[in-house]
């Protein structure tokens, strides 16, 4: 890596093997639109190193991707509709950010996708319907959000669903465990409540 520039992260040519991972370093930066021309990535793991700024665009144009994991950064903002662009994505990590908004239908577009972690986050609405055409779909994370209502129904219909982790109460969770499910127990977070 040679360094910080501006508002940016600069990575020499060939930084980045098919699969790269970070980790715990202090960037306080975007990731760089020249993310772009690194075609042949097809897992990116960038954790904890205090990314900013919302999901750029040019990540959604990699579409060889079948990984995402960019678990506790700050990451602002929705998760954009472009990321149905990455349809070969098999575990999308954005989990420990402040991610915002209602989660976004694009999701739908995620066919292969075998984990979904967006916990500890500022979702907000209803946990949306969408998620229940990811059939592939064996782990969900929803956990220490702002979602309103309760678990919906469909989610027992989820065929491979193995694992939901929300923060719910007794009833809930003995009702999805009659479908099969394993479920973590979460105490709400102080201003964050399931309501």
């Amino acid at each position: 890596m040679r360094g910080r520039h501006g508002n940016h992260l600069s990575f020499p040519r060939n930084y980045f093997s098919p699969f790269s991972a970070i980790y715990d370093h202090v960037f306080e930066k975007p990731i760089p639109d020249a993310i772009s021309g690194l075609q042949h990535l097809t897992y990116l793991s960038i954790m904890a190193s205090h990314l900013v700024g919302s999901l750029p665009a040019a990540l959604f144009n990699l579409t060889l991707l079948r990984g995402i994991k960019l678990l506790g950064n700050h990451f602002s903002g929705p998760i954009p509709d472009d990321i149905s662009k990455l349809s070969r994505l098999t575990f999308l990590g954005l989990a420990d950010n402040l991610l915002s908004g209602p989660i976004p239908d694009a999701l739908s577009h995620l066919g292969e996708l075998w984990t979904l972690n967006l916990g500890g986050n500022l979702f907000t609405g209803s946990i949306p319907s969408v998620i229940s055409t990811i059939t592939t779909l064996r782990l969900l994370t929803l956990e220490k959000n702002r979602f309103s209502g309760a678990i919906p129904d469909w989610i027992s219909t989820v065929a491979r669903l193995r694992s939901l982790y929300v923060v719910v109460s007794l009833y809930v969770c003995l009702t999805a465990m009659s479908v099969g499910l394993h479920l973590r127990i979460a105490q709400p977070v102080a201003g964050q409540q399931w309501r």
